[in-house]
């Protein structure tokens, strides 16, 4: 805005002095009328930007001039009118990110499901073997991993079965943990590891507990942890006792 105010007040000032070298255009006078200016004036400010970001001020000098300018009118001078330039328009809000909270729905016992078939056991008859003939998976000078289908069953052995049983059974749109978890085989007893005809289950103790804790409210994976492994509340006393 700054650059072209000399011009402006120069045309304010009175008709320019006509030069030799100029032309009359289409028989006007070379000197602009002062009230021609005025309009010029008021046009450049009109368009002008308002992120330009100028105040301009109106003065009256005490001959009766009229003076634009943007800086603030000189000593005797009387300001008339201060032209602020408008204001930005305020930007919109930013969105806010969605705090919605994902609500399980109230549990409801599920229909059964077909669980799918425990995968066979390894092929261990490659493995080398120790001096008691059972598969080394793994051996260095000061120890060897064996398989041991001898070693007595124990709780934990249990635990990790079930756990198997019913991740295995899991798949998304099609068998909920929920569903799984009632679906697999129940262990005969209450204490498998004692049963020699042991096979992979899960004990009833454990789907009563799951369930209990999801008409609770409680989470179906929550549900599940808190189940076989226990909560640091009940120090990990789980479905299956294994200390």
């Amino acid at each position: 805005m700054g650059n072209f105010m000399p011009e402006l007040k120069r045309l304010l000032q009175g008709p320019v002095p006509p030069s030799p070298n100029r032309r009359k255009l289409n028989g006007m006078n070379q000197g602009m009328p002062r009230r021609l200016g005025i309009g010029l004036l008021l046009l450049a400010l009109s368009s002008a930007p308002s992120s330009m970001g100028a105040t301009m001020s109106k003065c009256q000098t005490a001959d009766g001039r009229i003076t634009y300018t943007d800086q603030p009118c000189s000593t005797g001078a009387v300001t008339q009118k201060r032209i602020e330039p408008d204001a930005a328009p305020a930007a919109p809000p930013a969105p806010q990110p969605s705090r919605a909270v994902v609500v399980d729905p109230p549990y409801k016992r599920p229909s059964p499901v077909v669980v799918p078939p425990v995968p066979p056991a390894a092929d261990l008859s490659k493995l080398p073997k120790d001096a008691q003939g059972r598969p080394i998976i793994s051996q260095s000078r000061n120890y060897a991993i064996v398989v041991d289908d001898d070693a007595k069953l124990r709780p934990v052995n249990v635990l990790a079965a079930c756990s198997e049983l019913v991740t295995r059974c899991v798949s998304p749109r099609e068998r909920t943990l929920d569903a799984c978890f009632m679906s697999v085989p129940q262990c005969p007893s209450a204490q498998p590891w004692n049963d020699p005809a042991y096979k992979p289950c899960c004990p009833a103790q454990c789907w009563a507990q799951y369930e209990e804790k999801r008409i609770a409210g409680m989470a179906p994976i929550a549900a599940f942890r808190a189940t076989l492994y226990g909560t640091q509340d009940d120090r990990g006393a789980g479905c299956i006792p294994i200390r």
